[in-house]
């Protein structure tokens, strides 16, 4: 699996964009945020953005919410990968 694969897949399964950040990039962050806290061996973090309607930020209903939080579960945990 290489970095292109990695892009292509992500973006295949509906990000909008998608990169990847060596570790060394965390360096200033809080301890508990470093990606190393969580995965000790990790070498490089995959970084994608899905776009979602602005509108979605200001509805007074919380229906929106499940939503996006359904369709991002759905994009880690699909069977494509």
């Amino acid at each position: 699996m290489d970095s292109d694969f990695v892009k292509q897949t992500t973006m295949q399964l509906g990000a909008d964009i998608c990169n990847i950040a060596p570790v060394n990039r965390f360096k200033d962050a809080p301890e508990g945020f470093h990606p190393n806290d969580i995965f000790p061996d990790c070498k490089s973090v995959v970084v994608f953005l899905s776009h979602f309607p602005l509108s979605f930020l200001g509805c007074k209903s919380l229906v929106p919410y499940p939503f996006i939080q359904n369709k991002d579960r759905d994009f880690f945990f699909s069977s494509k990968v």
